[in-house]
């Protein structure tokens, strides 16, 4: 299954075409992690995760509507009033709450989530210098947070039937060697407007979407110059090798008439020797010998 021409369609810097980034073979495990049985799903680190850190929220997103909806999080997390996130709280049919653990797990994810939200598209992830979208992984996540993976995908799950995210997972089959799979998050509005922060979050999108939709342009204009290139580059190397083509060609045809024209003088000195050698025989009788030691072309 080759990416590139679905990935071609998608436009540069969305979110849709971040599931098909980083699929180059030069960006390939090792030897030794190729050479591993084919059920170990364990990619390397990549990116920030090779040195890593925990995230939590910079000084700068601190002081926006993400600092205080992490401290509502955190505040719900530990009182259950009732206050925030409700419809965490219900999301069983029983009617049952939600248990603890499932707060105290939102509450150590909060930050290290918030700090990952694009808030111009809703999505974890980033817009990186190149123009593609880079989507975050559950993993460095948990990481960050101090839970495991297994914790943090059963809250993820209560999330989404709380109608809080969305999820979309999609398989790929890397460069014909084994499927890897890449896991799409979305933050929804309501998650915001049920922590009171609606009118924050959306002044906040709508002012983000302005430079990610610029820098978007950018990375779109980039990547058409880019692919102009790739095609006049393209275009230069088939005439190149057309006209090498035509160059070898031209020589193999020179190489055979002068073949030919040496096979005649041959022939002709032949005929000459023959004759000279038999005088008493004729014209017929020299070309029949000569036919046979000299075959006409």
């Amino acid at each position: 299954m080759n990416v590139r021409p679905i990935k071609s369609f998608l436009p540069a810097g969305s979110p849709a075409s971040a599931v098909y980034a980083a699929l180059d073979s030069s960006l390939d495990a090792t030897a030794e992690a190729q050479e591993q049985p084919p059920f170990r799903k364990v990619l390397d680190p990549v990116g920030h995760r090779s040195a890593r850190r925990p995230r939590q929220l910079s000084a700068k997103q601190a002081r926006t509507f993400l600092g205080e909806a992490a401290k509502r999080i955190k505040a719900e997390a530990q009182d259950r009033s009732g206050k925030y996130l409700r419809s965490l709280d219900t999301v069983h049919l029983s009617g049952n709450r939600t248990r603890a653990e499932r707060w105290l797990a939102l509450a150590a994810i909060a930050e290290p989530l918030l700090a990952r939200l694009d808030i111009a598209t809703g999505c974890l992830g980033y817009l990186n210098e190149q123009g593609q979208f880079r989507l975050n992984r559950q993993n460095g996540m948990a990481e960050d947070a101090g839970i495991s993976p297994t914790r943090l995908c059963r809250l993820l799950k209560a999330l989404e039937a709380a109608k809080y995210t969305l999820r979309k997972i999609k398989r790929i089959y890397r460069n014909g060697k084994r499927w890897i799979c890449r896991i799409t998050i979305y933050i929804r509005p309501r998650f915001f407007i049920d922590l009171g922060l609606g009118f924050q979050h959306a002044a906040a999108r709508t002012s983000k979407a302005k430079a990610f939709l610029k820098k978007r342009r950018q990375a779109q204009a980039v990547q058409q110059t880019a692919h102009l290139d790739e095609v006049a580059a393209a275009h230069e190397r088939r005439m190149s090798h057309r006209k090498a083509e035509g160059a070898r060609a031209a020589r193999e045809v020179d190489a055979q008439n002068t073949q030919k024209m040496y096979g005649k003088l041959a022939r002709n000195a032949e005929f000459s020797r023959l004759v000279s050698a038999n005088p008493d025989m004729g014209a017929s009788e020299i070309r029949a010998i000569l036919d046979k030691t000299h075959p006409p072309e």
